[in-house]
């Protein structure tokens, strides 16, 4: 019943609403019917759905509440009304049922009537019981609408088989729900609903309740079909698509034919016990649409007139195309508009994946014209929230001043105080490598720099002084982590001179272990990616395009340097990442300067598949990084944005297992907060624990400081 497709959030909601419900209603293989015994009544009150509940004027006898829970398990309520109502004998009522409640769920719910004659117990079939659902009464025959606001968050199902009562949780919320027989009425109840925070389908019937587990599809039309399926007793197979256009809020309405971008239920087919269950009309409710999920609710009426509820609960897996888990958030701010030749904003930022799902963000906190900050943050993956970090550098000094020509001393063009940082992890051991000053006050040269790292990321031990290089923010070191706690640095010299490397010892860092050119001039951009022993660096060589090489962990080269065959004088710099998945490395670079492509690389330095693929064009500028196996990640600056555009979007590509470069899996999404008067620099990270990616980026405009956006 699979389809290969796209689908838009919202679609997706919907297509996860109709799979809980029908997963909930075949139970998915374990079927709940409310407690008690009995024969349903006629014309039960049914969520405002034109349907009714069975057939036949049977007495609910007192045993059809036996079953409830009792009142002092913790978590129900209960109280009786003394009101009177005259000539009906009823003197009392009260209802009992759970405080809080998944939607798409539901609790036995207890009614007790209290009569003149003493007697106590369930409502006899000549006392109707009327509900209502925050004041307003839930009466059978109502037409379903397009408001949400129209549909109660609570209603009532009678069990077909057993005539007991169920609270049945129709919409996220809180929601008051009170019975009355005549002029007695009940206690009034409130109940929270909310979404169950696992990726379920969920749905209730009056013959049966359930969940089984969501799982998001592609389809080929622009939709998002959500499937789930459960076969053998009480199994179903259901599968909704919705449009790839719906937002949080949108409705779909099941009974129209459907259209290009109407919903569309491709196939219901549960096994209830030898009943049928399908759902020709009814309507789903979007209800969400980030932070991680989708999430919607649905009311409907099956072919036999039986109202079924439900919910789903998906989450966005990052299965295919972009789900941004959050808005894009502002974790600093600048502190001055300064803005240099390089194209970076003051605060120029970096990020890294560190341990325990984190990722560790850093960037220049400019206190005047002569001290900054080399400040950090750490961001949780997972759920987006960020911890401040003591300053990996407090107020460096900067180490040249000029007259800016009004009498104001203002650092020299190159005194950017501090540039990239790169923080990488070997056996358990952490190391940050950075160019700037070294420490506080420190006499030493702007230069490329390492410190390991406690498990709070606190800086431990002595800074190893890796290369005494001047960096002014050109070098951007970049750190992979080897085999048995060591690490490659690799950074460009500054002003064109070449490609430099490094070996680092966890054990030992008094100096470097090993440290040499691995291109001469005029190489310059280089990226490095590491898997296991190997090694692999590609750079940017002025005037000819871009090259790699592959090494091994001893920084020993597997071979000679590898022309990509551009002649393009000055591409942007290129990006290299670790393939898990066959084991190998993908390079992205430019050709020419504004066409982005990705080439696949053995382990021995061959080329995988077809020699180049391209991704895009019109890109300024990209950064990348692999995230689970079969998928890269790029961050992409585009050429000829407006101060009011997003110069930044983000894309996923995949990588087919038998080593060819697959299409790009959905379209591309711009980063909203991106816009900026001068270019944008971005930096991006995966956290494999959170199946995660984080990018960050400085700006100014309304992109001013340093930004951060998940998505996966």
């Amino acid at each position: 019943m699979t389809e290969p497709g796209t689908l838009s959030p919202c679609r997706r909601g919907l297509t996860a609403s109709l799979l809980a419900l029908v997963l909930a209603m075949t139970a998915c293989g374990s079927a709940e019917p409310t407690p008690a015994s009995g024969e349903p009544d006629a014309g039960g009150s049914i969520f405002n759905l034109d349907v009714k509940l069975g057939g036949g004027d049977a007495k609910v006898g007192a045993d059809a509440t036996a079953d409830t829970p009792k009142t002092d398990s913790g978590d129900v309520q209960d109280a009786a009304a003394t009101e009177t109502a005259s000539g009906s004998g009823v003197t009392g009522l009260a209802i009992a049922a759970t405080e809080s409640l998944a939607v798409g769920g539901r609790f036995a719910l207890k009614v007790t009537v209290t009569r003149s004659d003493g007697s106590s117990g369930a409502p006899t079939a000549a006392e109707t019981v009327a509900w209502s659902v925050d004041g307003a009464a839930v009466l059978p025959g109502a037409k379903l609408t397009a408001d949400p606001a129209a549909q109660p968050k609570l209603g009532v199902f009678r069990d077909s088989k057993t005539g007991a009562l169920a609270l049945v949780a129709v919409r996220p919320g809180n929601a008051t729900i009170k019975a009355a027989i005549g002029g007695v009425e009940s206690n009034e109840l409130a109940v929270a609903m909310a979404f169950p925070e696992d990726a379920a389908l969920r749905l209730s019937a009056p013959t049966a309740s359930g969940k089984c587990k969501g799982d998001r599809q592609k389809d080929a039309d622009d939709t998002i079909r959500l499937e789930g399926k459960a076969f053998g007793a009480g199994g179903l197979t259901l599968t909704v698509r919705f449009p790839a256009t719906a937002v949080a809020g949108d409705s779909f309405d099941l009974e129209k034919t459907p259209q290009s971008g109407a919903l569309q239920l491709l196939a219901v087919v549960p096994d209830l016990g030898g009943t049928q269950l399908k759902i020709p009309q009814g309507r789903i409710w979007v209800d969400q649409t980030d932070k991680g999920w989708f999430k919607g609710t649905f009311l409907g009426t099956s072919a036999s007139l039986v109202p079924v509820v439900g919910t789903f609960a998906v989450e966005r897996n990052g299965a295919f195309g972009i789900d941004l888990l959050d808005d894009g958030l502002q974790i600093a701010t600048s502190t001055t508009p300064k803005f240099t030749a390089t194209g970076d904003h003051h605060s120029r930022v970096s990020v890294s994946a560190a341990p325990a799902g984190q990722a560790i963000v850093h960037w220049r906190s400019i206190h005047d014209v002569t001290t900054a900050d080399f400040a950090r943050a750490a961001v949780e993956a997972h759920s987006g929230q960020v911890t401040p970090l003591d300053p990996l550098v407090s107020k460096a000094i900067a180490a040249v001043l000029v007259d800016d020509g009004k009498g104001t001393l203002v650092p020299k063009a190159k005194g950017d105080f501090f540039g990239a940082a790169s923080v990488a992890t070997s056996e358990g051991k952490t190391l940050v490598v950075w160019e700037g000053k070294a420490a506080k006050g420190s006499a030493a040269p702007y230069q490329v720099s390492a410190q390991l790292l406690d498990e709070a990321y606190k800086p431990t031990g002595a800074v190893l002084a890796v290369a005494n290089d001047e960096c002014w923010g050109e070098c951007k070191p970049q750190l992979v982590g080897l085999p048995n706690s060591r690490w490659m640095a690799v950074w460009g010299i500054p002003a064109g001179g070449g490609v430099r490397g490094a070996l680092l010892d966890g054990n030992d860092l008094s100096a470097p272990e090993k440290l040499v050119t691995l291109v001469a001039a005029p190489a310059t951009s280089p990226a490095v990616a590491s898997l296991d022993a190997n090694v692999a660096v590609i750079w940017r060589q002025t005037g000819k395009g871009t090259r790699y090489r592959l090494y091994s962990n001893t920084l020993a080269s597997n071979g000679p340097e590898q022309d990509l065959g551009l002649a393009t004088s000055n591409p942007p710099a290129p990006q290299i990442v670790a393939v898990a998945t066959p084991p190998s490395f993908a390079a992205v670079f430019f050709a020419p300067a504004a066409d982005l492509k990705l080439r696949r690389i053995g382990l021995n330095a061959s080329v995988l598949g077809p020699a180049d693929v391209p991704l895009a064009t019109g890109i300024a500028r990209m950064a990348a990084a692999a995230g689970k196996p079969g998928q890269l990640a790029l961050v992409e600056r585009l050429y000829g944005q407006g101060a009011d555009q997003p110069q930044l979007r983000v894309r996923k590509v995949a990588v087919a297992s038998a080593g060819d470069p697959g299409a790009t899996l959905g379209l591309p999404v711009e980063l909203a907060n991106s816009a900026a008067k001068h270019p944008v620099e971005a930096a991006i990270a995966y956290v494999p624990e959170a199946d995660t990616f984080v990018v960050v980026w400085a700006g100014d405009t309304t992109s001013d400081g340093v930004w951060v956006q998940r998505f996966r």
